[in-house]
C-alpha cells in the first residue's frame, strides 16, 4: 500500500512592548585654529596625514614654504605656495615632527612646529539583543534597543603607555555634540530609533590629560528587524539548528508525535520568556507548553494530512 505523508503548516507570532528614551544635548565646543594643523592628528601607523600650514592674512601663492620633517629639511615638499603637504605615519608609538618656515620674497613671516603622534582608536559595539545560546554570529540592533560602543585607544607618548581610563573621551550621537564626556568614559550606551532600518552616526574624540594626543574615531550603525525561526526538536539531537522550516511547512514521515522549538533572534529581550506566543497548525490556532510556550508538541494522530 502506498505511504501517507502528513503534511502541516505551522505559524507562530510573537508580541513585545518597549518602551522609547531620549538623550539630552550639550554645545559643541569649537576648537581653537592652529598655524599649523594635521588630518588625522593621531594617525594610525601607515595612515596618510595631511599637514597645513595656515596664513590667513596672506594668499599662500606668494608664499615659500620650506618644511623639514623630523629634523631633516624637505625640500622635495617646499617651494612657492605649498602650504599643504602628505607624510606616512610610522610605527605604534612614533611620531613624525613637522616644521615650516614661510617666506615672502627675502622676507620671514613666520614659523611653526608640531609634533603628530602615531596611535591607534578601534571602536567596538555590542547589541543587548536576545540570540540563541548556540548561535555563533554577533547579536544586532533593532529598532529600541540598546548598543554598547567601546572604545579602544592605544597610546603610546614618550615611550610611555597610556592607559584607557586616564584618557579623556568625548562622545557625540547623531546631532547631539559631547553628549558624554569625562576621564575614563570608555564606553557610550545608546538606544536606537523606534523605527527599522534607522542609521546612527558614533563620533568621538579622545584626549590625554595635556592635549598632546587628539585621536578621532567614528562609527555608522545600522538597526535591523527582529527574526524568528522554527525547528524540528528531537529528545536525543536536540535542536536540528541547520534546517529550520522552510516557510514554516513540516512533512511528517508517519503519524505520531512531533516537537517543534521557536528561536527568536534579534529581539530586544534578555529570556524567551519575555515574548508571549501564539501557535497555529493548519490555520489552527494552538498553545505551546506552558512551562515554555516557545515549545510545541503536535499529535500527527490527531491532525488532517
Amino acid at each position: 500500500s502506498m505511504k501517507r505523508v502528513y503534511f502541516f503548516r505551522i505559524f507562530i507570532t510573537t508580541t513585545l512592548l518597549v518602551l522609547g528614551f531620549g538623550v539630552p544635548a550639550h554645545a559643541q565646543v569649537i576648537p581653537t585654529a592652529l598655524s599649523i594643523t594635521a588630518i588625522p592628528r593621531a594617525p594610525a601607523p601607515g595612515e596618510i596625514v595631511r599637514v597645513r600650514a595656515t596664513t590667513p592674512s596672506i594668499a599662500k601663492d606668494g608664499l615659500v614654504f620650506s618644511w623639514t620633517i623630523d629634523g631633516k629639511t624637505r625640500p622635495d615638499l617646499s617651494g612657492l605656495g605649498a602650504d599643504t603637504i602628505q607624510l606616512t605615519a610610522g610605527v605604534l608609538g612614533s611620531t613624525l615632527r613637522a616644521s615650516v618656515a614661510v617666506r615672502q620674497g627675502k622676507t620671514a613671516i613666520g614659523s611653526a612646529s608640531l609634533i603628530i603622534p602615531v596611535s591607534r582608536l578601534s571602536l567596538t559595539w555590542f547589541a543587548e539583543t536576545y540570540t540563541p545560546r548556540w548561535y555563533r554570529g554577533k547579536a544586532l540592533p533593532v529598532e529600541q534597543s540598546t548598543v554598547d560602543i567601546t572604545a579602544i585607544p592605544e597610546v603610546i607618548i614618550n615611550g610611555a603607555t597610556i592607559a584607557p581610563e586616564n584618557l579623556m573621551y568625548h562622545w557625540s550621537y547623531d546631532d547631539q555634540d559631547n553628549i558624554q564626556e569625562g576621564v575614563g568614559k570608555q564606553t557610550f550606551r545608546i538606544r536606537t530609533r523606534d523605527f527599522p532600518q534607522s542609521s546612527h552616526d558614533i563620533r568621538l574624540v579622545v584626549e590625554d590629560m595635556s592635549r598632546t594626543l587628539y585621536q578621532e574615531g567614528r562609527l555608522f550603525i545600522q538597526s535591523t528587524e527582529p527574526q524568528g525561526e522554527v525547528y524540528a526538536f528531537t529528545p536525543m539531537g536536540g535542536i536540528a539548528t541547520h534546517t529550520a522550516l522552510n516557510n514554516n511547512n513540516f512533512y511528517a514521515p508517519t503519524r505520531g508525535l512531533y516537537d517543534f522549538l521557536f528561536e527568536p533572534f534579534f529581539f530586544p529581550i534578555t529570556t524567551r520568556g519575555a515574548l508571549r506566543y501564539q501557535w497555529s497548525v493548519n490555520n489552527a490556532p494552538l498553545v505551546g507548553a506552558p512551562e515554555n510556550p516557545y515549545f510545541l508538541t503536535i499529535d500527527g494522530t490527531q491532525q488532517q494530512g
